[in-house]
């Protein structure tokens, strides 16, 4: 997984852009398409850390492929607060050097935004 690299090869300076981002997503809310932006910047901030290029190039395709849905997850109300803790317990895990409990919060933040995804498709048009 990713976080072994992240945890093992990130500096501080890595660390403190995630706690900067996470407040510039927090900065966001109410604004969709901006916590957008510095959602994928903070992830892209993530990968960058685990100076894994085979990683990176599988996350790129799948950034691309959720790209195509062409919509944000942070439409669904609730969503983007949820985001923001969800957010900060990984980059507490990432500077603990615990990749355990990184990837933990990790996979918990990929299925409450597939459950806001499901939210967004069941919603009406």
């Amino acid at each position: 997984t990713l976080f072994p690299y992240t945890t093992l090869f990130r500096s501080a300076n890595e660390n403190a852009a995630l706690y900067q981002l996470n407040d510039e997503f927090g900065d966001a809310l109410g604004d969709p398409e901006k916590l957008a932006l510095v959602n994928k910047e903070f992830h892209q901030t993530i990968y960058d850390a685990a100076r894994n290029r085979y990683l990176y190039r599988t996350l790129a395709e799948l950034h691309d492929t959720l790209m195509l849905l062409n919509s944000t997850t942070f439409t669904v109300p609730g969503r983007a607060e949820k985001a923001i803790g969800e957010h900060h317990r990984m980059v507490e895990a990432i500077e603990r050097r615990d990749a355990d409990a990184a990837e933990q919060c990790a996979r918990e933040h990929i299925r409450n935004s597939q459950d806001a995804r499901f939210a967004m498709r069941s919603r009406p048009s």
